[in-house]
């Protein structure tokens, strides 16, 4: 892939240890939808893993029966999957699935969206109606408060070491703050008890923020399915 090989030559190296399909649904150069099939894309980036060019390849916002398409149609099985998952959407039966084929997951959005974030992911303004107009705030969830409380952690801390404890992801936050970026990686010194737990899940809305309707009409929107 020409898309691989400026990448390679921008950054200066020989290989990069992991490349994801970002999203099912294709775009030309001008952001337009094209009705190209994400199986061509997938062989091309498996001819770049045999090329030495890439190590893994993974998937990134797919439904369970395009991972499943993915799997039947490929010679590389997706090392990864990186989908919207946060404590209000949990994706329990998602996570599972990718188990089960020895997937790992990967979680974006981790502590949740913000509004700003809700309404970029809706592809136009005039989508803008259609979006969620406000998202729970894990700083300010009681259950989540004291839990908090319980351990000396701040809400985030609980709800990234809640995803990482319960379901085993990988988690990936993001800060422009470095104090904040520190607290993130200090999240392995401490564990949540079984009723904790308990709690956490309770809290689960089934939410998710990345709809992109603006895409629906393409044959290979995911969002519609688990």
């Amino acid at each position: 892939m020409e898309e691989v090989d400026k990448i390679l030559e921008e950054l200066g190296l020989a290989y990069l240890d992991l490349y994801l399909i970002h999203n099912p649904i294709a775009f030309n150069n001008e952001n337009v939808v094209t009705d190209v099939d994400y199986l061509e894309t997938w062989r091309a980036l498996e001819k770049c893993v045999r090329d030495g060019k890439i190590r893994a390849i993974g998937l990134a916002n797919f439904n369970m029966k395009q991972i499943e398409r993915v799997m039947q149609n490929s010679e590389i099985k997706p090392s990864v999957l990186e989908v919207e998952m946060h404590v209000h959407f949990q994706r329990g039966k998602l996570v599972e699935f990718c188990k089960e084929r020895g997937i790992q997951v990967i979680s974006f959005s981790s502590l949740t969206s913000t509004k700003g974030r809700l309404l970029q992911t809706y592809g136009s303004k005039n989508e803008e109606q259609n979006a969620p107009k406000s998202c729970p705030s894990v700083f300010e969830d009681p259950v989540i408060t004291e839990i908090a409380k319980n351990h000396q952690k701040t809400n985030a801390q609980v709800v990234l070491r809640f995803l990482t404890q319960q379901y085993d992801v990988c988690v990936i936050p993001r800060s422009l703050h470095e104090s904040r970026l520190r607290e993130n990686f200090t999240i392995f010194d401490f564990e949540l008890t079984n009723e904790e737990l308990k709690k956490m899940c309770a809290i689960d809305q089934n939410l998710q923020t990345v709809h992109m309707p603006a895409y629906r009409h393409s044959p290979y929107y995911p969002y519609d399915e688990e």
